[in-house]
């Protein structure tokens, strides 16, 4: 892969297909990941194979589940791994905060626990 700026596609696909990962890209420059955009379950999966670990920012283009399905994961891979908390730059469009706080919340059998995803931070 050539040096310099570059648009990677980790899916092309919607909530319907497996197969095509879910809609997401990442900005790279000089081969290194800049920012994610959206996170589906599988595109967040697709990431982790890429890249080795969890991105380190990310941009959230609207609500729908197959954009940001995998940020509960996410959130794991990130509270639980103190050299990674705190590290991931969230980006979400200021009238989509309070819809994407409804849909995280209410996404039903959620994990979390002991108040970590309200508060941002892990408490023993």
């Amino acid at each position: 892969m050539s040096s310099g700026w570059h648009l990677y596609w980790l899916g092309t696909g919607s909530a319907q297909t497996e197969t095509l990962v879910n809609a997401s890209a990442v900005l790279e420059h000089e081969n290194r990941p800049l920012l994610m955009i959206d996170c589906g379950d599988s595109a967040l999966m697709a990431y982790r194979e890429r890249y080795g670990a969890p991105p380190e920012a990310l941009f959230i283009t609207h609500a729908h589940m197959d954009h940001v399905g995998g940020l509960e994961r996410l959130f794991y891979q990130l509270i639980f791994d103190e050299s990674r908390r705190g590290r991931c730059r969230l980006y979400v469009p200021a009238n989509l905060i309070p819809v994407l706080q409804a849909r995280v919340a209410d996404y039903p059998s959620p994990l979390a626990e002991g108040g970590a995803r309200t508060s941002g931070t892990h408490s023993n």
